[in-house]
């Protein structure tokens, strides 16, 4: 049943013929791998090594056929990488290439004992302990100790400053009983795109302090489970609560970094990862190739995904889906929007979503992440069957109300589902999302457009854009901010929306100010920037006043029917967002005409 519908095909570069686009191989049928040639397959899973150089043939076959994408840097290359970027530098345990005897000496001053372990995923693990020692030096490989002094240390590490191996601090984990763990993390991507919620696995060591490598260790399964639970971590601890989603948001975290730094897109990642005693969690390995390096997933979940992801590429092949239309002429930019509009932020059904299209000039305003896949699909799919067009507008970016705000009094809340899976998030991890850069932005609006492939939206609009800066230093945000303003005009240019705006979390904070400032400065550069969101609560009428001549038109969001009525008293010709609830959508209904005869 895993693999109903489709034929697993295995083959290296050496058996393709690129005229042709056939392969040889072998087939597996009959519960045994068989031999075959000349077959023409419909997708490919890149289960190759990464930095190996490709053959002619083989680029010829990906360029042709639908595939998972590999990611061409070794493990050094990856942690370098990762430990010198801001988004995730303090999740990596840090770590430095071997290559002089000078290196050793470094590590040994700033790490109280480290790690040999080797840079590249394909060679086997054979991981050493390193501590430094009043007269010489300790190491430990697995179950072995091994003191040596200082000249035979040195004449032991001579033939390893040969490029291949790297150092790292080392980080100690101890269970209830006293045995190091780790964890591994699975993370799986879907053909079309979209990360998919972690698998964790924990691992205890045997007789070795290698918990977190390949080898020496043993797994009693998923974590957060009645026999993980007091045998590993203590629920009692005070940090516990929420440990759970805070692991998946890590591992979803990392997976869409290294996507982004790496421009690559592999069907899964492996990251094996440690905790401090304040379970703080740190990366310690990585694996980017296709399939994760261990036991944790090769499990029936992980097997169906890669039938999943196969038949996904085959499937997108066989339809051969159209890249979503671009409906809008970038010489007219959009400068009008609907006085009354419903903004989706919960879950609605789609004859709901239905009844606000199928209103006279009707306004719905969506995000990818809060009603979900469905509500976009039915916003398209709705849109195709009314005489005229309606007016949707698009969020992306982090709503306030997604993440936790210390410093406003609350502690914890939901995080955006869309980008870390369904999780609890520190403040000290929001900047992790990274909601006003351009890549988390980009990946949202794409997710969108496939959702929405013939009704792109009339206007996008960053949410919460005064919390999303904050998540970055202050000396990058001016400018993240232009990249994300120029990026915007950009997507306007090229016809995938008709304008774009922000929106406000605190207008009267004094970021936002500085923020509006900034964005005033910038603005006359901006041919397609219409619209600010604010929240009508608490409005303040005069101090608008005195800077909306230069700034684009105010759109008023709208919680409560009260906040509605004020706006529409005294602000009339300002348009407002309403959030849904079946009450504020019949607003939308026009009220019925009486006549007499």
């Amino acid at each position: 049943m895993l693999l109903a519908g489709l034929q697993p095909v295995k083959f290296v570069a050496d058996q393709i013929d690129a005229n042709a686009s056939t392969v040889s191989g072998h087939w597996f049928k009959d519960g045994s791998w068989q031999a075959l040639a000349n077959i023409t397959i419909a997708s490919i899973l890149d289960l190759s090594i990464p930095n190996q150089p490709r053959t002619t043939a083989e680029t010829l076959l990906l360029q042709k056929i639908p595939h998972s994408h590999r990611i061409d840097l070794n493990r050094w290359q990856l942690f370098d990488l990762l430990q010198h970027d801001d988004e995730v530098k303090d999740l990596v345990l840090p770590c430095q290439p071997l290559n002089s005897r000078q290196d050793v000496e470094d590590a040994a001053r700033q790490w109280s004992a480290f790690l040999l372990k080797s840079r590249f995923e394909d060679c086997p693990d054979q991981p050493c302990l390193i501590e430094k020692c009043p007269d010489g030096w300790k190491i430990t490989h697995f179950y072995q100790q091994t003191c040596l002094d200082n000249p035979t240390f040195q004449s032991w590490l001579s033939d390893k400053y040969n490029g291949t191996w790297m150092l790292q601090k080392y980080l100690p984990t101890a269970t209830a009983q006293s045995r190091p763990y780790a964890l591994q993390i699975t993370v799986q991507q879907r053909h079309d795109g979209a990360w998919m919620a972690p698998t964790i696995q924990c691992m205890l060591a045997t007789e070795s302090p290698f918990a977190c490598l390949q080898a020496g260790a043993e797994h009693i399964g998923p974590p957060f489970a009645p026999i993980w639970e007091n045998v590993v971590v203590s629920t009692a601890h005070p940090n516990y609560p929420g440990l759970p989603a805070r692991l998946q948001c890590l591992g979803l975290v990392l997976a869409r970094r290294i996507e982004e730094l790496c421009s690559g897109q592999p069907m899964a990642l492996g990251f094996r990862v440690l905790l401090d005693k304040e379970l703080n969690p740190y990366l310690a390995n990585l694996e980017v190739r296709a399939a994760a390096p261990t036991r944790a997933a090769r499990n029936m979940d992980f097997f169906r995904h890669m039938a999943e992801f196969a038949f996904g590429l085959t499937t997108i092949s066989a339809k051969n889906v159209p890249e979503p239309t671009r409906l809008f002429n970038a010489g007219h930019p959009i400068g009008q929007c609907p006085n009354l509009g419903i903004s989706i932020r919960s879950t609605i059904k789609p004859e709901e979503v239905a009844e606000i299209i199928g209103q006279p000039r009707g306004w719905i305003d969506l995000a990818v992440g809060t009603g979900g896949r469905s509500t976009l699909c039915a916003t398209d799919k709705s849109a195709r069957e009314v005489n005229q067009r309606p007016f949707i507008s698009l969020r992306i970016g982090l709503a306030g109300n997604d993440i936790a705000l210390p410093d406003l009094g609350l502690k914890r809340l939901s995080a955006q589902e869309e980008y870390v899976g369904k999780g609890l998030l520190r403040w000290s991890e929001v900047r992790l999302m990274r909601s006003a850069r351009v890549p988390l932005l980009q990946a949202q609006l794409h997710q969108a457009l496939q959702l929405m492939p013939t009704q792109g939206p009339d206007m996008i609009w960053v949410e919460d854009i005064d919390l999303g800066m904050r998540a970055i230093p202050v000396a990058e945000r001016l400018p993240e901010l232009k990249k994300t303003m120029a990026w915007l005009d950009s997507v306007c240019l090229q016809g995938w929306a008709g304008c774009w705006g922000i929106c406000l979390f605190n207008d009267k904070s004094a970021e936002s100010q500085t923020l509006l400032e900034q964005i005033r400065a910038q603005s006359c550069e901006q041919r397609f920037f219409k619209k600010i969101g604010i929240r009508a609560a608490n409005f303040n009428v005069k101090h608008w006043e005195k800077i909306s001549a230069e700034l684009p038109e105010l759109v008023l969001l709208a919680n409560a029917s009260t906040e509605y009525q004020w706006v529409s008293q005294n602000l009339p010709q300002v348009p407002v967002l309403m959030k849904w609830s079946p009450e504020t959508a019949a607003l939308l209904t026009p009220a019925p005409v009486n006549t007499t005869c």
